[in-house]
């Protein structure tokens, strides 16, 4: 009896022993400090920006007709805070966009998609760049001439929900659609403003986003490239001749004139308007809705200026994605030794650069009036 009582109080000891090493450190057992298997590990590095809790909510629809006829009786709501997902397009949830890049190009708009992309969980349209609302939608998509204005309304965003919705069907990816042409394309004439107000009374939680560089460069780049493209209906103006060009464009009136899908010789010169672009954007959004950024700042600080865009479209860093950094870099590297060549030939004459240089300070004087912040008066 006596060898059994004294194996008992050695078993009853040593599972004393156990229970309290489990309870001093049982913190990875019970998931508080347990890292996640390797193949979990992968996927929340690729999670980079949680969309704020505060700042959207989604809600399905049954089609485009439901959610307009909801938004319209709750525009001042919460209708600003939901993305609609639609569930009648080809048996899966389609959505719209949370916010768009309009512009400019050349301004850093390829670099800012890439981080996105890669290491954002941010997917686009089908293609590089949707040019969905500059235009060339009458390309491939015509309504019948007995729509009414309503109508028309409804079959657009059904169509570009349709469009863009197949890059992101799922849960926890942000939808986006970056086309640089926007911004100056839809600020300008009366039939582009409507548009403009379209998007911003149809989809009233969308945000859009404008890097700004300086005019000047911005052409010489865009020019450049098209150059090196061989495109000769988009070159411009012809070397030492800019100012037979700028006068050819509207010269120096202080019109703004209306840009079509056609306007190619002058709508790179058109496209570092940006006080006449942004005063048309500011109006139809409002300065909550419009995330400004500077292509030098992105340039020489990515993380930081990719974090305060991200605070700006409402979407929080996510503490899991050690890698942000990394793939902004490499995203930063890639478009340099991509783009590289083209972005330092000289197409300039100096007395050309003397003369754009004239056109844009005075086109862009009210520039500061309109942003309220002197790091933008190029």
């Amino acid at each position: 009896m006596a060898p059994l009582l004294a194996l008992s109080c050695v078993a009853g000891a040593l599972l004393l022993v156990i229970a309290l090493a489990l309870w001093d450190s049982p913190r990875s057992s019970r998931g508080l400090r347990q890292p996640p298997p390797p193949q979990a590990t992968a996927r929340v590095t690729r999670k980079l920006p949680s969309l704020a809790a505060q700042s959207l909510r989604e809600q399905h629809f049954p089609d485009v007709d439901a959610y307009i006829t909801w938004a319209n009786r709750n525009l001042d709501g919460e209708a600003q805070w939901t993305v609609p997902r639609f569930d009648d397009m080809d048996d899966e949830s389609r959505r719209l966009p949370w916010f768009i890049v309009t512009g400019a190009p050349k301004a850093g708009t390829t670099f800012l998609r890439n981080v996105f992309n890669a290491g954002c969980d941010g997917k686009s349209g089908p293609t590089h760049e949707m040019h969905f609302w500059d235009g060339r939608l009458q390309e491939d998509f015509n309504h019948p001439k007995d729509h009414t204005p309503e109508d028309r309304r409804r079959a657009t965003l059904s169509y570009y929900a349709k469009r863009i919705g197949h890059a992101c069907p799922d849960d926890g990816v942000i939808c986006h659609d970056f086309t640089p042409s926007y911004m100056a394309f839809l600020s300008t004439g009366d039939e582009h403003w409507a548009q403009m107000e379209d998007i911003a009374h149809y989809m009233p939680y969308l945000k859009a986003v404008a890097i700004l560089r300086d005019p000047v460069e911005r052409y010489k780049s865009e020019y450049g490239m098209n150059l090196h493209r061989q495109q000769k209906k988009w070159y411009g103006h012809t070397r030492g001749e800019m100012a037979a060009y700028l006068e050819e464009c509207g010269g120096f009136d202080t019109s703004f004139p209306s840009i079509t899908i056609m306007d190619r010789r002058c709508i790179m010169l058109y496209r570092g308007l940006y006080a006449d672009h942004l005063e048309q954007w500011y109006e139809t959004f409002g300065p909550e809705r419009l995330c400004v950024m500077s292509s030098s700042r992105l340039k020489a600080k990515p993380l930081e200026a990719i974090s305060e865009l991200l605070s700006c479209l409402g979407v929080d860093i996510n503490e899991s994605c050690p890698d942000f950094a990394a793939n902004a870099a490499r995203s930063l590297d890639q478009v340099f030794a991509r783009s590289g060549g083209i972005w330092t030939h000289d197409v300039f004459a100096e007395d050309d650069r003397d003369v754009l240089q004239a056109y844009y300070d005075r086109r862009n004087a009210a520039l500061l009036d309109v942003m309220g912040d002197p790091s933008f008066s190029y």
